[in-house]
């Protein structure tokens, strides 16, 4: 959603009105994004000499962690002027984006780009786990049905 308002607004805090994402435009624009984000995952777990994996979810709640363990693993320990630098920034960035106001709060997809976002996090589960052993956290994702397949209609709400 982040990236289609950037793309419609052509601005990093703008954003289209709400009604705009029950569009055909946005379903088509998701469906293409959703596949094209597997192609990227797949394609660095297939072909990437070293791919360190950091999931959104991580980074948001220990951005800190985060980021020292993937400087750690390229072969950059941080120092303690550069860590407390990030400290000061992240403080500062987690505040402002705190203050935001979210797109809304409603599940905006149709029943078939749900399906097809499951297809293609469930292709991507299976890719991570098996290539780094990494589990896909996708159970925290908003609009993906769990593993009991709650009836569409109950995603969406």
């Amino acid at each position: 959603m982040s990236y289609y308002n950037l793309e419609r607004t052509m601005n990093k805090t703008g954003t289209v009105p709400i009604s705009e994402f029950k569009s055909e435009k946005f379903q088509q624009f998701s469906s293409a994004s959703i596949i094209r984000w597997y192609e990227v995952i797949a394609d660095w777990l297939d072909f990437g000499d070293k791919v360190y994996i950091v999931f959104y979810e991580d980074l948001v709640s220990n951005p800190i962690a985060e980021v020292e363990a993937a400087l750690n693993y390229f072969g950059y320990p941080i120092q303690s002027d550069m860590k407390q630098c990030l400290i000061n920034n992240f403080t500062e960035s987690i505040n402002n984006n705190l203050r935001r106001k979210s797109h809304h709060n409603d599940c905006p997809f149709n029943e078939d780009n749900i399906l097809l976002f499951r297809l293609m996090i469930d292709l991507a589960a299976k890719k991570l786990k098996e290539k780094t052993g990494k589990v896909l956290p996708h159970k925290k994702y908003r609009c993906y049905p769990s593993d009991e397949l709650r009836p569409l209609a109950a995603i969406r709400n």
